[in-house]
């Protein structure tokens, strides 16, 4: 866990694009909650235009038991699909999914609308713009869910 807590931060895409005058999105993986097999996790974004209304942060956490990681997945995808001018043109995404709905996730923004939201979901993504960065990552996730799954006493 102390390997995650020091390398998820380094899940770090950054871009600017041809979006609504030329905005600029910083997307910094985060690891509030890493001390045991519950975890919080998530991204926050940071988003500056020339529009007021549309600077802010949006912060997204993921909380979540670890040994109910079912998968993980790197995935290539383009950071924006409206031409980017600048920055990492490309991520790669670290898709984990659940067995279930369990994972709780939680959406808040300075940015007016929306009011925060929260909700569970079956996966969530955490966003590198290093494709070995993200593998080390997947395989150290998909490692501490095995260590959490397997540190449950049997029943009798």
């Amino acid at each position: 866990l102390a390997w995650l807590r020091e390398n998820i931060p380094l899940g770090l895409v950054q871009y600017t694009a041809d979006y609504n005058g030329g905005a600029t999105w910083t997307k910094q993986a985060k690891a509030w909650s890493l001390d045991s097999c519950t975890i919080t996790v998530g991204v926050e974004t940071t988003v500056a235009t020339k529009s007021p209304a549309a600077h802010g942060i949006i912060t997204i956490r993921y909380s979540l038991r670890l040994e109910n990681i079912k998968e993980a997945v790197v995935v290539k995808a383009d950071t924006f699909t409206q031409g980017v001018i600048d920055g990492d043109k490309r991520q790669y995404k670290l898709c984990l999914t659940s067995k279930s709905e369990d994972i709780v996730r939680h959406i808040s923004t300075d940015m007016q609308p929306p009011p925060p939201e929260s909700g569970r979901v079956t996966e969530f993504e955490l966003d590198f713009n290093d494709e070995a960065v993200a593998e080390r990552v997947r395989t150290a996730f998909l490692h501490a869910s095995g260590l959490c799954r397997n540190s449950k006493p049997e029943p009798f």
